[in-house]
């Protein structure tokens, strides 16, 4: 009878190693680094420190903390080819850009301010990338850029540099809470440095600058560092989070649909991977996909020394990058 019992316990400790072995297979290799993995060297002359990231109409936008946005061609990886423009001068208060994000239908760029360095709350506000002739953006935008904005209450920050450092717009019946009521069918995702490990949903008016916070996630996102950058894809229909603060890794989540308009919960779908190469880089700030590609920003500038590979010794500062990966074939 024990060594029935025996055989039946090393049976079952087979058959988890198995199901181990096989889910693991599942999850790797993710992301896979492209031959060409750095694509992007941005001109340190410019003063512009990539923050947020997103794709619209064939071209991948960039946004900086100091109050300007940039923006190239996807298929280009040409420092001539960007262009920089700054908005700060059109906006009133704080022009601490940290994320940016599309919506589905409507030909604008959300872009989002941190909070905190002039007491102020964290805001959403809409933007415009007005070409000019040439098909390129000038290099100051005008009031005609600048679209509304919301004002985002209870999102935490705490001091100066500690607010919304992400957010991504996630379509009703792709999320996990009742729909939207304001109009842009979908709601506003957003984490902050002030609340680590929580994202909170927000539901935007399209008339006006109400807002509405609808729900926070806990207890999903790592709470071992702050969210750097949310993005939902929808060809995956995945949200992926990207955190920074040396642990380097991102999750790839699956948002589950609404359970009769009141809500379900979110599956991890994949597990969090250190990103490829990322002891030789820092200050990874945001992310994006197209396709079946990924793209993520890094901010060199957080790193110190002159010794480090990444510090220009000609322009006498950090490069600051795009990097691009292939996507793991979806679930």
């Amino acid at each position: 009878m024990k060594s029935f019992q025996q055989i039946i316990v090393l049976s079952l400790i087979l058959l988890l190693i198995d199901f181990v072995n096989a889910d693991l297979q599942n999850l790797s290799p993710w992301p896979i680094p492209q031959k060409n993995t750095k694509i992007l060297t941005f001109d340190s002359s410019k003063d512009f420190e990539p923050s947020g990231i997103t794709y619209l109409g064939g071209y991948i936008y960039i946004v900086s903390d100091n109050g300007k946005i940039a923006r190239v061609k996807v298929e280009k990886n040409n420092q001539k080819d960007i262009d920089y423009q700054n908005i700060s001068h059109e906006l009133v208060g704080d022009n601490d850009f940290e994320a940016i994000t599309t919506v589905k239908g409507v030909n604008a760029l959300f872009l989002g301010i941190e909070g905190g360095r002039k007491n102020n709350s964290p805001i959403i506000f809409e933007y415009f990338p007005i070409e000019t002739d040439n098909g390129r953006l000038p290099k100051n935008a005008k009031k005609k850029n600048i679209g509304r904005n919301w004002i985002l209450p209870n999102l935490p920050i705490l001091g100066s540099n500690n607010g919304m450092e992400a957010m991504t717009f996630i379509p009703d019946g792709k999320h996990q809470f009742p729909y939207s009521q304001g109009g842009f069918d979908g709601l506003f995702f957003c984490g902050s440095q002030g609340d680590i490990g929580s994202v909170y949903a927000y539901d935007l008016s399209v008339n006006g600058d109400a807002v509405a916070l609808v729900g926070v996630i806990k207890n999903v996102f790592l709470k071992s560092a702050a969210l750097s950058d949310l993005h939902y894809s929808e060809v995956r229909d995945t949200l992926f989070a990207l955190y920074d603060e040396n642990i380097f890794q991102m999750q790839e989540l699956r948002m589950q649909e609404p359970l009769n308009g009141q809500g379900g919960n979110i599956r991890q779908v994949f597990l969090a991977q250190p990103l490829y190469n990322a002891k030789k880089i820092q200050g990874i700030e945001g992310l994006t996909t197209y396709n079946s590609e990924l793209f993520i920003s890094i901010d060199q500038k957080r790193k110190q020394g002159k010794k480090n590979s990444n510090y220009n010794k000609k322009r006498k500062s950090f490069d600051n990058y795009i990097y691009r990966y292939l996507l793991y074939p979806k679930h």
